[in-house]
């Protein structure tokens, strides 16, 4: 009887000609985690739910996320494939739990006419849609039980594959990152994105915060028509994230009189003064780039190493130093998107900024594109940040990122129906659960 009543609750607001957007979640909340039959007909009713125009995307979004793991957890493989296909594009914040427990439906799918080794295939494309790592368990299960089992490859290697080529070296493929239709949406919104209400607040009302931008700008915009080209050179090379780098750790450390805490951190000018040169010179970024933005706030004018770092190579470090009250995190990143080839060294997650471009996919207006192809502006920014940022490890040395996306490749095989595929594997989780783990790559052919 609760099952009937879910399930007429849920035909009955869909037939409503006033939708509210909390109570379409909740009763799709409930239909689908009551039963599997209430689950399948909670995606067949989903088009009415988003006859309203209001906010059908971002309730689309939300309700997809529902319906996704809904089906995972009913085990219903059957539906799971059509519900791919119109939506794999849009699914997005799972976790690698979530994408291990997909894997292993699939694997337990058998091969029939209604679910046959092209649908299977499909299937793979949509995981690469996702945009996820694989755990080395749900390595496991993908290779023996779908890729050998069901579709009969043979040949599945380990590979090391340099992360900045990018090409496999059994297969000979190139594994990509960001198109430049890509690039170019995530840039024509970036600014605007970026710089927030509270930083167009400060230019509107002081006058040095909107000169400053300006005259930032003329230094980073490049004026070359073809500036989302690879092949044309990058006004900057590297942009230096001046305060993470210098603040990422001090050696000075002081008890707490309080006895509240073991021992608190002090930041001594000395320390993050040599630190921020060190790290730089040890790793001689100078001569591995041409040119080189350091940005950085007022208060470190009076660093003295880093001034003579400076002025000793003035040839290809520029020091930008910012207003103290600036975010200068929006000028890193600002510099860093004008080319696809330049590099951000910081530590800084960005998690923040990610978080502004995943609002405005759910929640943004749009100017001239329509709903149906709004850029995912959230997953943009993240692929991106992720193949331009090089982090800082242990003893000063530097962490290079892989220039490609960290997914399922899937490269057409002249010799085979089945394709090739290069899988990345997690080698080392990342304890601070920051999507920072070490990946490790599988080249599989038929």
């Amino acid at each position: 009887q609760q099952l009937e009543f879910i399930r007429q609750t849920a035909l009955s607001v869909a037939e409503d000609s006033i939708l509210i957007k909390p109570v379409i979640i909740d009763i799709v909340r409930a239909l689908s985690r009551s039963s599997a039959d209430n689950c399948r007909l909670a995606c067949e009713i989903l088009p009415r739910f988003l006859a309203s125009q209001k906010f059908a995307f971002s309730l689309r979004l939300e309700i997809v996320h529902i319906l996704f793991q809904a089906l995972i957890n009913h085990e219903l493989s059957n539906e799971l494939l059509p519900f791919l296909q119109q939506n794999s594009k849009i699914i997005d914040n799972i976790d690698l739990t979530t994408f291990g427990q997909l894997i292993s439906l699939i694997a337990k799918t058998r091969l029939s006419r209604k679910f046959s080794k092209q649908n299977l295939i499909d299937m793979i494309q949509y995981l690469s849609d996702l945009n996820m790592p694989l755990l080395s368990d749900d390595m496991v299960v993908l290779v023996n039980k779908i890729l050998k089992q069901k579709l009969g490859y043979k040949n599945i290697q380990d590979v090391q594959i340099d992360p900045r080529k990018g090409v496999c070296p059994c297969c000979g493929n190139q594994l990509t990152g960001l198109n430049n239709e890509e690039l170019s949406q995530l840039k024509r919104h970036f600014k605007s994105i970026i710089f927030d209400s509270n930083d167009q607040y400060m230019m509107d009302n002081l006058t040095e915060y909107h000169l400053q931008l300006m005259d930032f700008e003329t230094k980073i915009l490049i004026d070359d028509d073809n500036n989302d080209d690879n092949d044309s050179k990058p006004r900057y090379d590297l942009i230096v994230d001046g305060l993470n780098v210098s603040y990422r750790r001090s050696k000075s450390i002081v008890h707490d009189k309080t006895g509240l805490r073991t021992f608190a951190k002090v930041y001594k000018v000395k320390d993050i003064d040599n630190q921020i040169v060190t790290i730089i010179e040890q790793n001689r970024l100078m001569y591995r780039y041409e040119r080189i933005l350091l940005i950085g706030r007022q208060h470190m004018k009076s660093w003295f190493q880093l001034k003579r770092m400076c002025q000793r190579h003035s040839d290809c470090i520029d020091l930008n130093l910012l207003l103290d009250r600036t975010r200068d995190d929006n000028y890193i990143l600002y510099a860093a998107i004008q080319h696809p080839r330049t590099m951000i060294l910081s530590s800084d997650h960005f998690k923040d900024h990610q978080n502004k471009f995943n609002d405005w996919y759910r929640n943004g207006s749009l100017d001239n594109d329509s709903e149906s192809n709004r850029p995912n502006l959230g997953l943009l920014f993240k692929r991106w940040i992720k193949s331009r940022q090089i982090r800082i490890e242990q003893s000063y040395r530097l962490k290079y990122p892989n220039q490609f996306d960290t997914k399922i490749h899937v490269h057409h095989n002249q010799e085979s129906n089945m394709p090739i595929l290069h899988i990345p594997v997690v080698v080392v989780p990342d304890p601070y659960d920051n999507d920072d783990h070490e990946i490790g790559w599988v080249c599989a052919m038929a």
